[in-house]
């Protein structure tokens, strides 16, 4: 859905110590092709202290979508950025936090019962588009301690 529906990989990254801290998860992080610089930073962090490796680590490129629709059923929750994979992982029954950017939630948020769809209030959005021509206001102000708690809360 473009640049404009990612949330900050510096987010993502204060997300994943905030969980570590509270919920001790095993992530596996999955990325779109050409999205690998973001990933390989987040597995770098999510490494132990000694050797820096990962607990899991993939790209969902490389999985292909057979691999995929067998992972996927697998998680206890998806977390990620508008777009296809956490709509699919939401059709599977996974339990997602959506971070929605300049799309409109009524139009573009997963289906279902056990998925948050979170988003700020930006008077720009929603734009729909692929690149944001201001600030990113409408993902920049989504806090980490918002993701958290929705975390938390589709997880109980």
């Amino acid at each position: 859905m473009g640049p404009a529906a990612e949330w900050p990989t510096a987010s993502f990254l204060e997300l994943t110590q905030s969980l570590t801290e509270s919920l001790k998860p095993e992530f596996y992080l999955l990325s779109l092709p050409g999205k690998s610089p973001a990933a390989d930073l987040l597995a770098k962090s999510l490494g132990s202290e000694q050797d820096k490796e990962p607990k899991r680590n993939s790209s969902a490129g490389d999985l292909g979508l057979d691999n995929l629709l067998e992972l996927l059923p697998t998680f206890s929750t998806v977390v990620g950025s508008n777009g296809s994979l956490v709509n699919l992982a939401a059709h599977l029954g996974v339990p997602t936090v959506t971070l929605m950017g300049p799309h409109s939630p009524r139009t573009h948020r997963p289906l279902g019962k056990i998925h948050e769809v979170l988003t700020t209030y930006a008077e720009c959005s929603p734009c729909h588009l692929a690149k944001c021509p201001l600030d990113h206001r409408c993902l920049n102000e989504l806090s980490v301690e918002t993701v958290t708690e929705a975390v938390k809360r589709v997880l109980a």
